[in-house]
């Protein structure tokens, strides 16, 4: 569309959303559908549908799971900024005021890092600063503490201090939480989780990158102790020079101190050309104390993105968590370090001289097709006909897969 059409397709959607009141519910879909031809679909045109579907008596709850997957928040655009005051109010309405804040804080960042619009989040991440060193000046901390810092970290969105502190307060207080569902559906969430409550002995790898998530990190490795784990805890690096007295080619053991469960390391950092000793320690963190030669790795998305893209770091370091918005990438991800296979191992709830034969199992047929077929039944029969139908006399076989979830929706018989 040019840009006469725009300002057009803009009007009448405005039009529709001011006499949303007067406007038969009928007549108003029928406007909407006539707009929604338009390609692309606007992110206006979801927010006026859904605040229409409010009218005609739908739930707060479906109108926000109709919203949830409509707006891509990578940066400002057309939209964006009345999709989140939308949804912040939604979410008040429903009385979950955490939720509320949330959408109002990723707002403000928004501006933030768009507009220049700077200080309103201030009080926030301070208040969650002063609690964090609060926290760490303690000799116990009581559940009511606990509880505050979830809600921090959950209103600046750093979903995975979230879940661990929510862990820390159901293993240590019987508090039962509240896990937020789409928290455990981000990509590898669960497998974060399951290294949470895990029973086995597992060793996690905290990274601090900078002054900014220094007291982030030492919270998060106070609660890993707490819950069990093997923590190491590498400090923001430093920079080398002759007056230090120590080089960056020490082993890793020389740098190490145990302080109250957790082990710190100091991180030396040579400049651009030779970089930091971080990959050398977590090689030998693995090497040593690690029973499979898997770590789970915490750090800034930003930092274990950086690293993994080194050459020599790239076959053993891996992101494990999906990476969000570029403004959102201090916040702390999940990765692993050390051996893939391992890792399977771990996903699959096998050892790793299992997941070693499987792949060596040899095959019983030339080569596999893979048929995932979620609500699509009605053209399974033509692609089955086709694979079958082919010229080729050798042995294969054709796995068909419904990927149908119980709860994620979707339709068995379609």
């Amino acid at each position: 569309m040019d840009k006469s059409n725009i300002d057009q397709y803009y009007i009448q959607l405005n039009i529709v959303e001011e006499k949303l009141e007067e406007l038969d519910k009928e007549r108003a879909n029928q406007l909407l559908d006539q707009l929604f031809m338009i390609k692309p679909v606007r992110l206006k045109w979801y927010l006026v549908k859904g605040k229409l579907m409010l009218k005609e008596g739908k739930s707060v709850d479906a109108v926000m799971e109709f919203l949830l997957d409509k707006c891509a928040p990578w940066y400002l655009y057309e939209g964006v900024e009345e999709f989140f005051q939308f949804l912040s109010v939604l979410s008040e309405y429903k009385g979950d005021f955490l939720e509320s804040r949330r959408y109002t804080f990723w707002l403000n960042r928004l501006k933030e890092v768009f507009q220049g619009i700077r200080g309103k989040n201030d009080q926030i991440v301070e208040e969650k600063n002063e609690w964090g060193k609060k926290i760490l000046e303690m000799n116990t901390i009581e559940p009511l503490e606990i509880e505050k810092l979830k809600e921090l970290y959950y209103i600046t969105g750093n979903i995975y201090l979230y879940l661990l502190w929510e862990e820390v307060g159901r293993q240590l207080y019987e508090k039962e939480g509240q896990t937020r569902p789409w928290i455990l559906e981000k990509v590898n969430a669960g497998y974060f989780y399951e290294r949470l409550i895990s029973q086995e002995e597992n060793v996690f790898i905290v990274m601090i990158t900078s002054i900014s998530d220094e007291i982030d990190c030492q919270l998060a490795a106070w609660a890993l102790k707490e819950l069990g784990k093997k923590v190491f805890l590498l400090e923001k690096p430093v920079m080398q020079n002759e007056k230090n007295g120590e080089i960056l080619e020490n082993s890793p053991k020389v740098l190490l101190k145990e302080k109250k469960g957790i082990v710190t390391i100091k991180v030396w950092d040579r400049g651009e050309k030779e970089g930091d000793n971080r990959g050398k320690i977590l090689e030998y963190i693995v090497n040593n104390y690690t029973k499979d030669g898997l770590a789970t790795v915490l750090g800034s998305g930003l930092l274990i993105d950086q690293m993994a893209m080194s050459r020599e770091m790239k076959p053993k370091l891996e992101r494990l968590t999906q990476a969000e918005a570029d403004y959102l990438e201090e916040n702390i991800a999940v990765g692993r370090y050390g051996d893939y296979l391992a890792y399977i191992a771990h996903i699959y709830k096998m050892s790793k001289t299992e997941v070693e034969n499987a792949l060596l199992k040899k095959p019983t047929c030339r080569f596999s097709i893979i048929i995932p077929c979620r609500d699509g039944i009605h053209t399974l029969h033509s692609t089955l006909k086709t694979c079958l139908h082919q010229s080729y006399k050798g042995s294969y076989e054709v796995v068909v897969s419904d990927n149908w979830d119980m709860d994620g929706g979707g339709n068995p018989y379609l």
